[in-house]
C-alpha cells in the first residue's frame, strides 16, 4: 500500500527525523509544512531523505486559526498533484 504523510510542524526537528524513520517503509513519502514564523534550514539540516518533501507554500499558523486549514489544504495539493495516487492512503499528522 502507497502511503503519503502530511505534517505540519513547528519544532523538534529531530524528533521529526525519528518519526519518519519509523513510518518509512519504502512505499511511502512525507510532505511537511513547517510552520512560516520558524526557520526552515533546522529542518533541512536534519532531514535530507529522497521521499521527504518540504512545501514552499508555508503559512504563519496560529494555534485555533483558519491558517492551520491553508496550511493543511496546501499539504493536500502537493499529494494530489502526484502521479498514480488511486488507492493511496493519506495520513495527517500535527504537532
Amino acid at each position: 500500500m502507497n502511503k503519503r504523510y502530511i505534517l505540519t510542524v513547528h519544532k523538534n526537528p529531530k524528533q521529526l527525523k525519528r518519526l519518519i524513520e519509523k513510518l518509512d517503509d519504502k512505499k511511502s513519502k512525507f510532505y511537511i509544512h513547517v510552520d512560516l514564523k520558524v526557520d526552515i534550514a533546522i529542518f533541512l539540516n536534519q532531514i535530507q531523505n529522497s521521499n521527504v518533501y518540504f512545501i514552499e507554500e508555508r503559512v504563519n499558523c496560529i494555534w485555533g486559526d483558519f491558517s492551520q486549514v491553508i496550511a493543511t489544504i496546501n499539504l493536500l495539493k502537493k499529494v494530489v498533484l502526484e502521479k498514480n495516487i488511486i488507492g493511496t492512503k493519506v495520513f495527517f499528522l500535527s504537532g
